[in-house]
């Protein structure tokens, strides 16, 4: 327990420190754990040409999730997976991904979360699994 707080607090400071996305349109409902499946799917079929890498944490939650979201042709931010609960979600920016790397996304998404866990302590990241 005490080595997922600190790894938390650790995470928290890094993710506070990238940009605050203001607004977050929800979109349709998936609400399941292949966010980067349903922004790459919404992204091709709406012609759009990139998407954000995202940390987001939930009003009532105590942790950030990576977590991907679709950016129109205007550079709106669009959540498809969480619905409603986008608004209640506060979203940092990690990385724009062009679509030239909309196949590249399962890929994306593990090496990032591999970043964060290597960027923990040994001590930290050698008992734990974020």
């Amino acid at each position: 327990m005490l080595f997922e707080e600190k790894a938390r607090n650790i995470i928290n400071t890094k993710t506070l420190s990238l940009e605050l996305i203001e607004k977050v349109i929800p979109w349709n409902c998936v609400f399941n754990y292949k966010c980067q499946m349903n922004a790459v799917d919404f992204a091709i079929k709406n012609w759009h040409k990139k998407l954000a890498m995202v940390m987001y944490k939930m009003k009532q939650s105590n942790h950030w999730s990576i977590h991907f979201i679709n950016i129109d042709e205007k550079w709106e931010y669009i959540d498809n997976t969480i619905w409603v609960w986008a608004n209640k979600t506060k979203y940092r920016l990690i990385k724009i991904i062009y679509e030239d790397e909309f196949y590249d996304i399962d890929d994306i998404f593990e090496n990032y979360r591999l970043k964060i866990n290597l960027e923990l302590p040994f001590y930290i990241w050698n008992r734990i699994d974020f």
